[in-house]
């Protein structure tokens, strides 16, 4: 029988020696399943369901969506960084790539200021969507040629690429995110 890590996912061996980051992953992680598994559920009993999230809970969940995103990419800059093979990266890099296709989808009508819950989203994020969506294209872009440089094994083209990512989304928070 193979023993199993103790850890989450395999790809937190990528962390070596950091379990302060994977601590803090841990507990974004835990946070976003806390408000989605339970509305999982719900929906494989009824598809609906998953629609019927509330406003607060959405913003809940594109919050620890964002944690886990900059936890994620911190990481593969680090791995990147200390010279760690790049196809260990494939799986979360992968992982961004999904997650940043499916942002725009974070910022439904009515999660943005002016609510009872706090939010960094402006109101360009919905006054101005169509641009908002671009910067979003940016990003899947970026992120879906980091995944493929991981898959690849181009540590120079992946380190570089990890650049482009943090830009994309750096560009996209002065645009549409208050500091």
């Amino acid at each position: 029988m193979r023993k199993t890590s103790s850890r989450p996912s395999e790809w937190l061996l990528l962390l070596e020696g950091r379990e302060k980051k994977a601590s803090r992953m841990s507990l974004a992680l835990a946070v976003a399943c806390a408000v989605a598994i339970p509305h999982l559920a719900d929906a494989q009993a009824d598809p609906r369901a998953a629609a019927a999230l509330s406003a607060e809970q959405i913003v809940a969940a594109r919050r620890a969506s964002m944690i886990m995103s900059a936890a994620i990419l911190g990481s593969l800059k680090d791995s990147a960084d200390r010279g760690a093979d790049v196809k260990g990266a494939t799986y979360p890099a992968a992982g961004l790539a999904r997650w940043a296709k499916v942002l725009p989808a974070m910022f439904p009508e009515g999660t943005g200021p002016g609510q009872a819950f706090a939010t960094r989203a402006r109101t360009d994020v919905w006054a101005q969507r169509a641009s908002f969506e671009r910067s979003a294209d940016e990003l899947t872009l970026a992120t879906g040629k980091l995944r493929e440089l991981a898959f690849a094994g181009d540590p120079a083209g992946f380190k570089s690429q990890i650049g482009v990512v943090q830009a994309a989304c750096e560009s996209c928070h002065e645009a549409y995110r208050t500091p």
